[in-house]
C-alpha cells in the first residue's frame, strides 16, 4: 500500500509538470499548489503540535487514528484528507485555515493570547494605538525581571 501511495504521488507530480509545460503558467505557483500543500500542512501540524505541548502518540490518541499518520503527515510521507483534518482541528483546538499558514506565521497558543490580541484589534477600532507601547513595556518587565532574577516581578 505505502509504494502504491508513492507510485501515485509521482504519477500526479508528472501531470501537473506536464499541465505546467504545455498550459505555461508559473511554475512555481502551481507546483506549490498542488505539490508542496502537503509539506506545508505536515510542518504546521508539527509546529501547532509541539506548541500545545503533545507528542505524536497523544495526538494519535485524541484523533483516535494510527500514530503512523501523524508521523508520515509531518514527513510530507502523505497527506490527511478533510474528515482527519476536521478531527485534528477539533482535538488541538484550532481552525483549518491554520494548516495553510506560512511557518513563520505566530501561533496563538492559549486563550491570554488570543484574549490580548482581540483587545488590541478592538482598542485598534477606536484609534488607541495600545499595541506600540507593549514591546516597551515588556522589555521593561524583563528588565526587572532578570534583576530580581526571577521569571517576573512581584509587582506589575
Amino acid at each position: 500500500m505505502k509504494y502504491v501511495n508513492t507510485i501515485i504521488n509521482v504519477i500526479y507530480k508528472l501531470i501537473v509538470i506536464l499541465f505546467v509545460e504545455f498550459t505555461g503558467l508559473c511554475n512555481r505557483c502551481i507546483l506549490y499548489c498542488m505539490i508542496d500543500i502537503d509539506k506545508l500542512i505536515g510542518e504546521n501540524l508539527k509546529r501547532i503540535r509541539l506548541a500545545k505541548g503533545l507528542t505524536q502518540d497523544r495526538l494519535a490518541e485524541m484523533v483516535i487514528i494510527p500514530k503512523a499518520l501523524i508521523s508520515d503527515t509531518e514527513n510530507n510521507k502523505r497527506g490527511i484528507g478533510k474528515d482527519i483534518m476536521s478531527r485534528i482541528c477539533k482535538a488541538l483546538n484550532i481552525k483549518p485555515y491554520e494548516f495553510y499558514l506560512e511557518p513563520d506565521t505566530p501561533i496563538i497558543e492559549d486563550d491570554l493570547e488570543k484574549e490580548t490580541l482581540s483587545t488590541l484589534r478592538e482598542a485598534k477600532k477606536f484609534g488607541i494605538m495600545v499595541a506600540e507601547k507593549i514591546p516597551e513595556y515588556g522589555r521593561f518587565v524583563i528588565k526587572e525581571a532578570k534583576k530580581s532574577k526571577t521569571k517576573k516581578p512581584d509587582s506589575l
